[in-house]
């Protein structure tokens, strides 16, 4: 059980800052022209429809985490792993 808590943790930090490190902007820009081409719609709006998925997942982990306080397992977990929060 731990284990699976803790990927599932780890993959939903992970996603909400994929766009903060420049390799993932830069696979990110790769998945954008492969998106576009496959949905025959325009590079800037996938772009945009991922952007605002994006932001509303980041904002919800960080409220998530804002309810859960400092001293929780998840942010323990997180920081033996060394993972910034």
């Amino acid at each position: 059980m731990k284990v699976n808590s803790v990927a599932g943790i780890l993959y939903t930090k992970n996603l909400a800052s994929v766009l903060n490190s420049e390799l993932n902007r830069i696979r990110f820009n790769l998945i954008v022209t492969q998106l576009s081409q496959v949905w025959g719609c325009p590079d800037n709006e996938v772009r945009s429809r991922f952007a605002r998925l994006h932001r509303k997942h980041e904002n919800e982990w960080k409220s998530y985490l804002d309810t859960l306080g400092p001293n929780l397992f998840v942010f323990k977990w997180l920081k033996e792993l060394q993972y910034a929060v």
